[in-house]
């Protein structure tokens, strides 16, 4: 039987933990936020409204009771896991109480490189979460997760985050269009075009900062470019989230652009 994510949301009837399947890693964190934004939004109960305050909260990384757990290196290993005291430090936080909304959420991407002594430990945490709990792991293979963790969650298919997915993979090509344009001096017409294209609602304009800033500091973190190409980059990514408070603060968000496009 198909589960009713959106119906159960509405009955409040929400299992506790999750799985979601996507080949889209790098739309791990969007696909997040909107668990995070269908689950609390109180406007557009399922959805999500992307306008109010909750939704604003969850678009500018404000949400306290949202944890995001990710692979790391070890030492000078060259290969990322997510170690047994990663999960340890999930369920220290888990049995604390929500501080601003009804739910907590703990999300743990690329969850198919947790180790065997993390698998068990989450285990533990599956079969007794505390009710006001939601875990969700994100994989882009499902059967790399032992059976024993399959099990205690429910499948989603990340087509019901469809919408997000299609409008972040257009963002991220005209995200690196607009950043040379910014850095080259190109022409305003062509800046204005991609935002007037990408940012017709807030929550298009946070989607599309999201993707500048991510390619901005995938830049810097490259090291490719020279010590003030690199400031350009960090000032610009200043700028961003300047523009995104202007954007919570209800300015139109083609309007808010004009700091770095004029």
């Amino acid at each position: 039987m198909l589960y009713n994510f959106e119906l159960a949301i509405k009955n409040n009837s929400l299992a506790h933990a999750f799985i979601i399947e996507s080949i889209n890693s790098e739309l791990f964190l969007d696909i997040a936020k909107d668990f995070q934004r269908k689950i609390l939004c109180e406007t557009a109960v399922g959805q999500g409204c992307n306008t109010c305050a909750i939704c604003s909260k969850i678009n500018n990384n404000n949400n306290v009771d949202f944890y995001f757990v990710e692979p790391t290196k070890e030492g000078t290993s060259k290969n990322i896991s997510i170690k047994d005291n990663d999960i340890k430090k999930l369920q220290e936080n888990i049995y604390l109480s929500p501080l601003d909304f009804k739910k907590k959420i703990f999300v743990i991407s690329q969850a198919e490189l947790i180790t065997f002594k993390a698998f068990n430990r989450l285990l533990k945490t599956l079969e007794e979460p505390p009710l006001d709990t939601i875990i969700l792991l994100i994989t882009n293979n499902a059967l790399k997760l032992p059976e024993t963790i399959r099990s205690r969650c429910i499948y989603l298919n990340d087509s019901i985050f469809a919408d997000i997915i299609s409008k972040k993979n257009k963002f991220n090509e005209q995200a690196e269009i607009f950043i040379n344009l910014i850095l080259n001096n190109g022409y305003y017409y062509e800046k204005k075009s991609i935002l007037d294209n990408c940012c017709k609602t807030a929550q298009e304009a946070n989607l599309f900062i999201d993707s500048l800033e991510i390619i901005l500091r995938d830049k810097i973190l490259m090291k490719n470019d020279s010590q003030q190409v690199n400031g350009e980059y960090i000032n610009l990514i200043y700028n961003l989230e300047k523009i995104r408070i202007e954007i919570f603060k209800n300015a139109r968000p083609v309007y808010a652009f004009k700091k770095i496009v004029l």
